[in-house]
């Protein structure tokens, strides 16, 4: 899989169900039906007034920060927190949103399934932060729809200045989905997932497995079509280089990106994020590669929420909360992105000696819209043209983000096998 983009909503997804057909004083309601009874709409299952007056429908206030303006912009999506869709197949029209407390901010997002006289009421609740007491601890996620048939999207922001294009990988679940997919998001995005409703490994007593929503991977790249153009163009101006001298050097760095094709090696990332007014987060990755398609990552986004994935071939297996999940994964190049220099300005070239080794290091710098300076510095040994360090760093009004990633080729590590259990 390739080493960009591996950030998910890795969440585990938790199921309340509500059914209604008596009166609600004849029923003794647990704790996990009485929030259910909230992602009502139209009157499924049971409505306690008590419950009603305790919480309210999201609404424009609550996604109101840069990052959901710049969502709405992008995506041409104007409620992030309510999405319409047939998320279970059944043809009826089904209702995801968001809902808050109001005696704490606290929030959840869940799905309500359509219903009519054959079928009965039942409601999801996919994600909340019931343990922490306001959005701001735990950024409200929105939802959105993947359309039935859809191979891509508009899903989120780049950025806040671009949009970010979502596309369903060939041979996957999703692209063999016969309903619409739910995606799920914060403002960021730090978090982001798509989910399929299907089968689970969970067998009912009526020997049918139970249904719940699967995340799902999707490939996101930045749609730069839509980018600032007056900043690309001034992108283009200023290079230290000559056309040709430009031309050698990004073959050269686009050969050391591709040898990661060809070589074990080990890549550390470390990763600072500021998004708004929030309070910075960081993660940690650790990626191993072994030739040709066996790949192991671990990443810790800096709480307790950690998650290890492994990649053989096109076999992904994910552990997270101490179990392993199975799915198709379409291999990915961890080359497959290159330098990246495409309209970037070549800023410096240095060459400096190291030990015994030859350190050649090329500064990069990219003008986005109002003001946005993305960089990345590339260290190669250029005896042996393999790449050593990358540090990436992009500032624009609202988002600072700063990575540096390390990659050793003598490092000793477990082997990569498929796991057990």
């Amino acid at each position: 899989m390739s080493l960009s983009y591996f950030i998910t909503g890795a969440l585990a997804l938790a199921s309340v169900f509500a059914s209604g057909a008596a009166p609600a004083a004849e029923l003794e309601l647990t704790p996990a039906q009485k929030m259910a009874v909230i992602l009502s709409d139209r009157g499924c299952g049971i409505v306690l007034d008590s419950e009603k007056d305790l919480w309210r429908d999201a609404d424009a206030s609550d996604f109101s920060s840069s990052g959901w303006k710049a969502w709405i912009t992008q995506t041409g999506v104007a409620t992030p927190w309510r999405a319409t869709g047939d998320y279970n197949g059944d043809g009826l029209q089904d209702v995801a949103k968001a809902v808050i407390r109001k005696s704490d901010d606290s929030w959840m997002v869940g799905v309500e399934f359509g219903y009519d006289a054959t079928h009965p009421c039942e409601r999801r609740q996919m994600f909340s932060n019931s343990h922490k007491n306001d959005k701001k601890s735990f950024p409200i996620k929105g939802v959105s729809t993947l359309p039935k048939g859809a191979s891509s999207i508009i899903c989120h922001h780049t950025a806040e200045r671009y949009a970010t294009l979502c596309s369903v990988p060939a041979n996957s679940a999703l692209e063999r989905r016969t309903t619409d997919a739910l995606i799920v998001a914060d403002d960021g995005p730090v978090s982001f997932g798509v989910y399929l409703w299907q089968p689970s490994d969970v067998v009912q007593k009526s020997g049918k497995p139970r249904m719940t929503f699967e995340s799902e991977p999707m490939d996101r790249s930045m749609e730069v079509t839509r980018a600032d153009p007056a900043a690309s163009a001034a992108a283009q101006q200023g290079d230290v280089l000559s056309s040709a001298a430009r031309k050698q050097l990004v073959a050269e760095l686009d050969a050391a990106y591709d040898a990661l094709e060809t070589i074990r090696y080990r890549a550390t990332s470390q990763s600072r994020q500021t998004f708004g007014s929030r309070e910075p987060s960081t993660e940690t990755m650790i990626f191993e590669f072994t030739p040709p398609q066996r790949s192991r990552m671990q990443m810790n986004f800096g709480t307790d929420a950690a998650f290890t994935q492994v990649n053989i071939e096109n076999t992904s297996w994910l552990l997270f909360a101490g179990t392993w999940k199975e799915s198709e994964a379409p291999w990915n190049s961890s080359s497959r992105f290159g330098a990246q220099v495409n309209d970037s300005v070549i800023t410096a070239v240095k060459d400096d000696k190291a030990a015994d080794r030859m350190l050649r290091t090329v500064e990069l710098k990219k003008l986005i819209a109002e003001g946005g300076v993305i960089t990345r510095t590339v260290v190669i040994d250029t005896n042996n043209g393999r790449l050593q360090k990358t540090i990436d760093a992009t500032t624009s009004p609202g988002i600072t983000l700063h990575t540096t990633t390390t990659y050793d080729y003598d490092v000793e590590f477990e082997p990569i096998e498929a796991p057990q259990g």
